[in-house]
């Protein structure tokens, strides 16, 4: 019968914890997919290159449009540092937008229910919902 030793569980569980990490640290490639997705769902990609290139110039100017293709499909070699910063701050900036939006649709849905359900709400509160109204997209 074998056993292991100390030393080779510590081995196993370190190359575990190891392939972890690497694991839970997203690619260039998956968080273009992602801002592509946020940006306009369901399009294809070649529909989605110059709308990716608008997003990551307001925080990169001179990316290219042959650069954000590159990134998107996975086939850069190197990403540099102001290439990774605009691709988290475009995510981010995305993903706030959707959150936003999302929260207005609930703030509306809920004014809603309440309202049919006879509770008033306060001209404070009818202001905030206006002002989300707009933020709701039809």
């Amino acid at each position: 019968m074998e056993t292991l030793s100390s030393n080779d569980n510590f081995a196993v569980s370190s190359q575990e914890t190891a392939g972890e990490d690497l694991s839970a640290v997203p690619s260039p490639q998956g968080m273009m997919r992602e801002l592509g997705e946020l940006i306009s769902a369901g399009q294809p990609a070649k529909v989605l290159y110059p709308l990716l290139a608008t997003d990551l110039r307001r925080f990169c100017p001179d990316i290219s449009e042959r650069r954000v293709r590159a990134l998107y499909n996975g086939e850069v070699g190197r990403l540099w540092n102001d290439e990774a910063m605009a691709i988290r701050l475009a995510l981010s900036h995305r993903r706030n937008q959707k959150a936003r939006r999302e929260f207005a649709r609930a703030a509306v849905e809920m004014s809603k229910a309440l309202a049919a359900s006879g509770v008033p709400l306060s001209p404070e509160q009818h202001c905030v919902v206006r002002s989300l109204t707009g933020e709701v997209s039809p």
